[in-house]
């Protein structure tokens, strides 16, 4: 089983931070892992609120660990400061969107 993510989520939509920043590298590892989840479900109940396949940003196997896609996200983030201000969502899209290539559909 793959888990697939939409490629419609808006970059742009703007993220509320919590009122105290993670203090901890292990505070940001659940923080992105915790919005990682989010992201895969977010495919999944647009599929069953619309009826239709979504199409996925990205697809990442079986047997990956999380902590390996959460690595390729915060070295994303290092690697492109610029990018850093737009949605937590969209980050991860961009970041994974390469070594998680999609089927395809």
């Amino acid at each position: 089983m793959l888990s697939c993510v939409s490629a419609q989520y808006s970059k742009r939509t703007p993220i509320k931070f919590p009122q105290q920043r993670p203090k901890t590298y292990f505070d940001v590892l659940g923080y992105i892992g915790g919005f990682m989840s989010g992201v895969v479900y977010e495919q999944r109940f647009a599929e069953a609120a619309t009826g239709r396949k979504v199409p996925a940003a990205f697809c990442v196997s079986n047997g990956v660990e999380e902590i390996q896609t959460i690595r390729i996200v915060l070295k994303y983030i290092r690697d492109n400061p610029a990018d850093a201000h737009l949605s937590t969502a969209g980050l991860i899209i961009d970041a994974l969107r390469k070594p998680y290539p999609c089927p395809s559909q």
